[in-house]
């Protein structure tokens, strides 16, 4: 017995596929004809499919067209499938050598969306990764757009105020600001419970042939299990990110990500090993978060 949503997922199958490029605007006669359906029932369903989004109607011809969140699902589609097939090796071997849950993440937006997951054989997963919209500000991956982005597009995906998910989120645009500039110097990014209480992580940046980061390769688990390896986390998600974005056809350049700030992100080079400068920038950058916190820590302690 076929269900009530099967019919109308065919359905909506059905209508879309009579649109091409060589029929890229049909009238409700022309939908309606080949499934001989009357007037009023093709009026019905294709209402409900432009409320879905998915067709638009033109008010002065009425005639019907493919509609803009097709668009950008399609763009989205296309552009994580290319991503997402090289990226499959990388993201599995990065889960085995770690122990932990990799994801692959794009920039749809201003969010970042989990097109890939591979999760960890240890207790304590993290189910519901893949297809979960994630908040920029407050994730590992979300964090390396915007570490790598040029000033005008980092300062349109950053758009105060910024949501507290947690206790240790960082909605403070300076502070954020501070912690990407640290995070684009050592190469990585990272996450502290900001975004799902205790699940820490680090991610860095996949990088296409212009140069742009087209997404996200992310490490994490427990803060109980994932703590005491942050740097060796480090070491291989860039290790991982770099062999995609290799395969991509990225070029590291020496001094520059696209918009004239230097970048740590992906050294292929300096890759063959492992990364001593990975160990060296965690330990750095903790040392700059603790000291650019004190003072205001002591204002509002005086407050």
């Amino acid at each position: 017995m076929v269900s009530k949503g099967a019919t109308v997922l065919q359905k909506l199958s059905e209508v879309l596929g009579l649109f091409s490029p060589e029929r890229p605007e049909l009238s409700v006669r022309d939908i309606a004809k080949p499934f001989r359906w009357p007037k009023s029932t093709a009026y019905r369903i294709l209402g409900r499919i432009e409320e879905a989004g998915f067709l638009d109607r033109d008010e002065r011809s009425g005639l019907y067209r493919l509609g803009i969140r097709l668009a950008r699902l399609g763009e989205l589609a296309r552009h994580s499938t290319s991503v997402q097939r090289i990226s499959t090796a990388a993201l599995h071997r990065l889960s085995t050598e770690t122990g932990e849950t990799a994801t692959l993440m794009v920039l749809h937006g201003t969010e970042g969306i989990t097109v890939d997951v591979v999760e960890s054989y240890q207790p304590l997963m993290l189910p519901g990764l893949l297809g979960a919209r994630q908040p920029l500000h407050a994730t590992a991956g979300g964090k390396s757009f915007l570490a790598w982005a040029p000033h005008a597009r980092q300062r349109a995906l950053i758009r105060p105020p910024l949501a507290r998910y947690t206790s240790t989120t960082i909605t403070d645009v300076n502070a954020l600001m501070r912690e990407l500039e640290i995070s684009r110097r050592r190469g990585y990014t990272t996450v502290n419970g900001e975004n799902i209480e205790d699940v820490i992580g680090v991610a860095a940046p996949i990088h296409d042939h212009h140069g742009d980061v087209s997404a996200a390769l992310t490490v994490g688990g427990p803060r109980s299990r994932a703590t005491g390896k942050m740097e060796s986390l480090a070491e291989a998600v860039m290790a991982a990110a770099a062999s995609v974005s290799a395969a991509l056809g990225y070029q590291q350049r020496e001094d520059a990500n696209g918009d004239g700030r230097r970048t740590g992100s992906t050294t292929i080079r300096r890759r063959t090993g492992k990364t001593r400068s990975a160990a060296r920038g965690l330990r750095e950058s903790r040392k700059e978060t603790v000291e650019s916190r004190r003072p205001r820590r002591r204002a509002a302690a005086r407050d």
